[in-house]
């Protein structure tokens, strides 16, 4: 009887800490949506930037593909 108490009650603990970090994880999702928006906005633009990179070095590795079969036939 006295074990199944002791499990049970580990059970509890693990059960609670689990809700306080939902709760925790909730409650400042909720107070800091500037912080979740700027990083959202970060990510973006960092996309962006590395857009901007590739395509130049797709334009030129299509011109130079096509300057090569030109000059093979």
């Amino acid at each position: 009887m006295v074990c199944v108490l002791q499990g049970l009650h580990h059970t509890w603990l693990i059960s609670g800490m689990g809700i306080t970090l939902m709760t925790l994880t909730f409650y400042l999702t909720l107070e800091n949506p500037d912080i979740i928006r700027a990083e959202l906005t970060e990510q973006k633009m960092s996309m962006l930037y590395l857009k901007s990179q590739v395509n130049p070095h797709f334009l030129y590795n299509t011109l130079d593909t096509i300057r090569i079969q030109a000059e093979l036939y």
